[in-house]
């Protein structure tokens, strides 16, 4: 399977655009389908902060990933956590681990335009969730050109709340045929959980299937806490529960319970 040659006809159709921040909308933005090197993406708009997926990084990242994937056995193929993990994994990889939003910002501010693209960030330890989020969600809508997966992904602007109300990018996995599978994939905070009370925590992806209600809920703006495939098994999560979207929707649940 040649991921690279999949990319670049895609690129055929792919017309640029500015995605959009999230820092002053209620509403989750969502984008589909593969993002082309000549769009722009939003981080802070405040500072006219952007990003680019160009071409040269974009191959980098495709030629990493496949290498991944030629490795995987069928049913590994065939694993959504499995592809997911490989997913992040790249991000990790490529970016060169996690860093700070003011070692990020400095480096975008001493950048022409104050804009970086894919390439530029290879390695620094600069890029944090629209950057990742971005990386997956060109992987994973290759994947889905491909034929290989019936998921559809969407770059996802929204916020996070933990203990205050960030802006945050993650990605959402919607299944185009099964209307009952739906994900939150934040590529950019994995979890911790334990298998038992007693075990030791380990490190994980933070996925979270969705229900129908929660999904509609999250796409008009609303607050959505659901429930880690961690936690859907019967495991333990380590740390403060996450809520993805709008504060008002929480609140009102958290109060009626």
């Amino acid at each position: 399977m040649n991921f690279n040659e999949i990319y670049e006809k895609s690129l055929m159709d792919a017309q640029a655009t500015h995605i959009k921040s999230s820092n002053f909308s209620s509403k989750p933005i969502m984008t589909t389908g593969i993002i082309s090197p000549e769009s722009t993406i939003c981080i802070q708009p405040m500072f006219d902060i952007k990003f680019r997926l160009d071409k040269d990084g974009m191959n980098n990242v495709i030629e990493m990933f496949e290498n991944k994937w030629n490795m995987k056995t069928e049913s590994e193929r065939k694993n959504l956590l499995s592809v997911l993990t490989d997913v992040y994994s790249i991000t990790e990889e490529y970016i060169g681990g996690h860093g700070n939003s003011a070692t990020r910002q400095e480096a975008y501010f001493q950048a022409t335009d104050n804009r970086l693209d894919l390439s530029q960030i290879k390695g620094k330890n600069i890029g944090l969730c629209a950057e990742r989020a971005a990386i997956g969600h060109q992987l994973l809508s290759i994947l889905e050109r491909a034929g290989i997966t019936n998921f559809e992904s969407f770059f996802t602007n929204s916020h996070i709340t933990i203990n205050t109300r960030e802006p945050h990018s993650f990605i959402v996995l919607k299944h185009k045929k099964d209307a009952s599978k739906q994900y939150i994939f934040d590529i950019e905070n994995p979890l911790e959980y334990k298998e038992s009370e007693d075990s030791e925590p380990k490190l994980g992806i933070a996925l979270y299937p969705m229900t129908e209600e929660e999904y509609q809920a999250f796409k008009t703006g609303k607050s959505i806490s659901p429930q880690s495939i961690y936690e859907q098994f019967g495991m333990q999560v380590v740390g403060a529960k996450r809520f993805y979207g709008d504060e008002e929707y929480s609140r009102k649940q958290e109060m009626e319970r």
